[in-house]
């Protein structure tokens, strides 16, 4: 599920690892695994060194494409969900 909440847990589980600026952060996995970490690795500590591993044919695609990531996000004004609507580009 790519909502902000996911990179938040995921944001949490690296200030617990202690993780320094400098350090590489390896991602393996599909196109919902890779957006949720581009976008912990783009927040946490305004941005440390990101490496994909894309492990499907779609994910291979889109990361090689650009580097774009983005979760979805629900307004709670409005209850609708909008998809990858908050995202960034690192």
């Amino acid at each position: 599920d790519k909502r902000p909440a996911a990179v938040d847990t995921l944001l949490d589980a690296m200030c617990a690892y202690k993780l320094r600026r400098r350090e590489p952060f390896l991602a393996i996995g599909g196109g919902v695994i890779l957006d949720i970490a581009g976008m912990g690795a783009c927040l946490y500590r305004r941005g440390v060194p990101f490496v994909r591993v894309p492990t499907t044919l779609l994910a291979i695609v889109d990361a090689s494409v650009g580097v774009k990531n983005g979760v979805d996000y629900c307004c709670d004004l409005t209850g609708e969900a909008y998809k990858n609507r908050v995202g960034s580009f690192y």
